[in-house]
């Protein structure tokens, strides 16, 4: 960011891209602000994540380095919140996603590879935001609540009727949200 001449910037993240958020506000301080959605902030060990996320079926198949066609169905309908057709660009995505990419960012993570992220949301003096789908499979909302942070917009998490894709599933609710967060930080 620095190269492109933003002296500052402001950082959205879903799911897996919310985990890259915060690794980038514990590193950079030129983070602005923070919005994760799909992401609890955990310790990165297994015990860490076994807090933040719900284990299913669906939740296994994050790590897996290969993926059947039904693996694929079950884990682009979990993330999406929908049915989705085989035709359909995000079941490509999914399909198309190299394994190794999986499988590396969940072994990486279980062994303490990055920032802890509790401790950066919890410490941090920037603004960080929670936009979240009430209904998303992958993550324990009550976890979220858990969380000591120090500068967390409206002092909770805002919850919206959606599942893990909060900004695909409710997207007026969600760009409302996050420029409210935006247009104040």
């Amino acid at each position: 960011m620095g190269r492109l001449g933003y002296e500052s910037y402001h950082v959205v993240g879903w799911s897996l891209g919310g985990h890259v958020g915060i690794e980038m506000l514990a590193s950079d301080p030129a983070v602005r602000s923070l919005l994760i959605t799909g992401t609890p902030p955990v310790r990165l060990t297994p015990a860490g994540a076994a807090e933040g996320f719900r284990w299913t079926g669906a939740t296994a198949l994050a790590g897996r380095w290969w993926l059947s066609r039904d693996d694929v169905r079950r884990y682009a309908n979990a993330m999406m919140g929908e049915r989705l057709g085989e035709d359909h660009h995000l079941w490509r995505m999914v399909r198309r996603t190299d394994g190794r990419a999986r499988y590396w960012m969940v072994a990486n993570a279980m062994a303490g590879r990055g920032a802890d992220e509790v401790d950066t949301v919890s410490l941090s003096d920037r603004p960080v935001a929670i936009v979240q789908g009430d209904a998303d499979p992958f993550l324990r909302l009550d976890y979220l609540e858990r969380i000591p942070f120090k500068n967390l917009w409206k002092s909770q998490p805002m919850l919206i009727r959606a599942g893990h894709a909060a900004h695909w599933q409710a997207p007026q609710a969600f760009n409302a949200a996050m420029m409210d967060f935006l247009t104040t930080h």
